[in-house]
């Protein structure tokens, strides 16, 4: 695995010439799920074709993911998901099921009654700095299965961060659309294709694409980040993303955030890999093990709640 540099996120951002994040999307013109979206004015962010500077890639063969593989219900052969994907994973039946927990110890994944965004239980994410690394770094994540390549979906999941959550440089992220190499190709893991993350008291989104068979160095064609504003605290933030995956130009990325309309990309958003990506959330903080001066903070504490994952539209 690469090592991360220190101003990572800060570096990333000014390569793709982020502004404020009214300059990246107005959403004065009150789109919602169910609205037309051509009545939102925005702005469209700049793309770079150029190297990321972000670079995660998880580490391939872990035992975690290799647990997770040979999973039932996990189709192995050929490599991409043969089922359709309907997934409910509000955490009410008091557990974890259908969830793979990327965690290190008994603190950082627990069902708690407060506070939920539905029904009676949520799911409560704890990462602290002094906490072991979980695949080669430091998480506690929650992992779903992936669904087919060039499929369409919708992932719906609300996210709380607590009054607590204090401002820091170092990113961390909240969720993630990881995907799996083409090991048999000789490709090696490379940053997710999609991530949600929070910086300098803001949401950031980005989207990772590559049309190339074997992504080199974990270095893809293209990149696109938006700068979402300022993050909310003491209070849920409902998310809705529908993707129709695909490493070309039919490809469709749109998000919503507490039902605006706040990022939309017509094109490529993923790698040209034999499974679709799948769906990850929680806490994961690279600059805590490769450069933790970087970060101001000492433990992340988030809980997420209604995760909902269905083919289609939303």
């Amino acid at each position: 695995m690469k090592k991360l540099l220190g101003a990572t996120l800060l570096a990333s951002l000014c390569a793709v010439g982020l502004g404020s994040a009214s300059a990246l999307s107005d959403n004065s013109g009150g789109t919602t799920v169910a609205g037309l979206q051509d009545r939102t004015r925005r702005a469209v962010p700049r793309t770079n074709t150029s190297p990321d500077l972000l670079e995660i890639p998880e580490p391939e063969n872990s035992p975690e993911f290799l647990k997770l593989e040979k999973s039932p219900g996990w189709k192995r052969l050929p490599r991409q998901q043969r089922s359709t994907i309907n997934f409910t994973g509000g955490f009410e039946g008091s557990n974890f099921n259908g969830w793979l927990r990327e965690i290190c110890c008994s603190h950082s994944a627990a069902i708690t009654t407060s506070p939920v965004r539905e029904g009676r239980f949520s799911a409560r994410m704890i990462l602290r700095r002094s906490d072991g690394d979980v695949q080669g770094s430091k998480r506690s994540e929650l992992a779903h299965y992936p669904v087919a390549a060039n499929s369409e979906y919708t992932y719906r999941f609300s996210l709380f961060l607590p009054s607590d959550y204090s401002y820091d440089r170092s990113f961390e992220i909240l969720m993630q659309m990881q995907s799996f190499p083409d090991s048999n190709l000789g490709e090696a893991w490379r940053s997710p294709p999609m991530m949600l993350r929070t910086a300098y008291g803001k949401w950031f989104l980005e989207s990772r694409w590559d049309s190339k068979q074997v992504t080199v160095n974990n270095r893809p064609e293209g990149n696109q980040t938006w700068d979402l504003g300022s993050y909310a605290k003491g209070r849920w933030t409902d998310w809705v993303i529908h993707v129709k995956w695909s490493h070309r130009s039919d490809g469709l990325l749109e998000v919503w955030r507490d039902g605006q309309l706040v990022a939309r990309r017509v094109g490529p958003n993923t790698y040209n890999d034999a499974r679709g990506p799948y769906f990850k959330a929680g806490i994961y903080k690279p600059d805590w093990k490769y450069n933790p001066s970087f970060s101001s903070t000492s433990q992340r504490t988030i809980y997420v709640d209604a995760v909902r994952i269905y083919p289609g539209k939303p």
